[in-house]
């Protein structure tokens, strides 16, 4: 799953600066087995951008519908959120939000899904600009279908976010988390296990007055996968009123 940390972490210190993908696009209309569940979308992908713009994404679709998408292409970074549903192949959502701007953009996704195959592909649309994209469930690195451990996210975690630019973050054996940045930025919260059974934690954080993101509270989700050898973990989270948007990436520290 090499897309998810080396294409996405560079990106992280210019998100709010950076071109959004609700601001890409041409015009037009609508349009291995552990990461199978049931019939519905809910899983992890990983794949492309096309036509317009071309550039790489990544989604997760958790039991309950809800989306959380990175992408990246020349000139802008961010990630996507929305509260969707998928039935008989068929992935929609008409409340995405495109955090690659501050506020946020609003736009809708369309997509269809095979569970069998593990595959997706769909658009976003954002107005008159539309995204399609293409992916498919990852084979390895990362296995969706199993219960997250809190054993996996415990310990010491240098972390880039759109919050501080670097910080040290220290996650202890309950999931409680701490951390401090170079600017004096302060991180405070937990990541839990969700109580779906699959390998994704709820993540809340609170990030202190001298952040980026001053006195942020944001509420998400987090994961941790394997690149070449080494777990990375990531976590995207957002305000109460959705009206602002943090993500972050970790590799152990010494």
């Amino acid at each position: 799953m090499a897309l998810l940390r080396p294409r996405f972490c560079p990106f992280l210190m210019t998100v709010a600066a950076a071109a959004a993908l609700s601001a890409c696009g041409g015009g037009g209309g609508d349009g291995d087995a552990d990461n199978e569940v049931a019939v519905t979308a809910e899983g992890v992908y990983e794949g492309s951008l096309g036509a317009a713009v071309t550039g790489q994404y990544a989604a997760i679709v958790l039991e309950n519908g809800e989306s959380w998408a990175l992408y990246s292409f020349t000139g802008g970074a961010g990630f996507l959120q929305a509260r969707g549903t998928s039935h008989d192949g068929s992935y929609t959502a008409s409340d995405v939000l495109d955090y690659g701007t501050a506020p946020p953009s609003a736009g809708r996704i369309s997509a269809s899904y095979s569970a069998s195959a593990g595959t997706m592909q769909g658009q976003y649309v954002f107005g008159q600009n539309v995204v399609p994209f293409t992916a498919s469930k990852p084979t390895q690195g990362y296995r969706y279908d199993t219960p997250a451990n809190l054993a996996s996210v415990t310990g010491s975690w240098a972390l880039v976010s759109s919050a501080d630019q670097s910080m040290r973050l220290q996650v202890a054996a309950d999931g409680t988390l701490s951390g401090t940045g170079l600017t004096g930025c302060t991180l405070t919260g937990s990541l839990t296990p969700r109580p779906s059974g699959k390998n994704v934690f709820n993540a809340v954080l609170r990030f202190g007055s001298a952040c980026a993101q001053p006195d942020l509270a944001a509420s998400g989700v987090a994961i941790v996968v394997v690149e070449d050898g080494q777990p990375v973990l990531m976590v995207m989270g957002q305000s109460a009123d959705r009206m602002v948007g943090t993500i972050a990436v970790g590799t152990p520290a010494p």
